[in-house]
């Protein structure tokens, strides 16, 4: 019988990794530094409660633009601007150019399905 599975972060529930396999071949995976869960999940689509040990769906983020400003990014979210990388930690990221370009971002939280935008500096 083949049996799904998603090994997680046991601090964030993050899904690092989904299989499949016969029970007789999961102890390597049942026993490691991860999370295990019998189910089918996918990382871009899920994230394990770590309360409930249950598979859960990630969500849109809920966002202001305004001009340079982004409002409304959950706490502890990685924010790609260009080349550079943040956590956000206050909820807001403001962002600064000297030039007119495009400036792409992208944000990305445990919980909350991956975002890419843009922002045109003027």
């Amino acid at each position: 019988m083949k049996i799904h599975y998603v090994n997680y972060d046991k601090d964030t529930g993050e899904i690092i990794f989904t299989g499949s396999g016969a029970a007789i071949h999961l102890d390597s995976v049942k026993n490691n530094e991860y999370g295990y869960l019998e189910v089918e999940g996918d990382h871009r689509l899920h994230y394990v409660d770590l309360e409930t040990k249950e598979l859960r769906d990630k969500i849109p983020f809920d966002l202001t633009v305004n001009e340079m400003t982004i409002s409304g990014i959950p706490v502890g979210t990685n924010a790609r601007v260009g080349d550079d990388f943040y956590i956000v930690d206050d909820g807001i990221l403001e962002i600064t150019s000297d030039i007119p370009e495009t400036i792409r971002i992208t944000l990305k939280h445990v919980n909350y399905l991956k975002e890419g935008l843009s922002i045109e500096s003027t």
